[in-house]
């Protein structure tokens, strides 16, 4: 629920680049990247939202780690045209994606991926 904080902090208009706890929970989302590894529980695609939503807002280093680390973990592992059906999808891995699916996984990746080019920054800078 960091993620989701921040940007609650962000959208009620604290600056993350003043906020020192804006800066403490980007340090800790920095350090929690996303990284697809089913075996061990770090896939956790509504937290990478909200984190993602989040780390674009405060941008800078948080943010370039943040982003290699998500499209890494999603170009790696979204399946290619050669997948069939399957193409173009993730597969329902992590924390929801039993509950949720195909569907769910794929729209939140793409949610995730689409967030720099949707959203625009709440203080401007880049």
């Amino acid at each position: 629920m960091t993620g989701v904080g921040m940007l609650a902090r962000i959208f009620i208009g604290e600056d993350p680049r003043r906020s020192e706890i804006i800066q403490k929970g980007a340090k800790l989302c920095a350090a929690l990247a996303p990284t697809w590894n089913p075996t061990d529980g770090s896939i956790d695609m509504y937290y990478w939202y909200y984190a993602t939503l989040a780390m674009f807002q405060v941008g800078g280093g948080h943010w370039r780690k943040w982003n290699a680390a998500l499209q890494e973990a999603a170009g790696l592992f979204q399946h290619g045209p050669h997948d069939g059906a399957q193409a173009g999808s993730w597969d329902p891995a992590g924390v929801w994606g039993e509950e949720g699916g195909r569907v769910y996984a794929t729209a939140v990746m793409t949610l995730c991926l689409e967030v720099a080019y949707r959203y625009e920054k709440v203080f401007g800078a880049r």
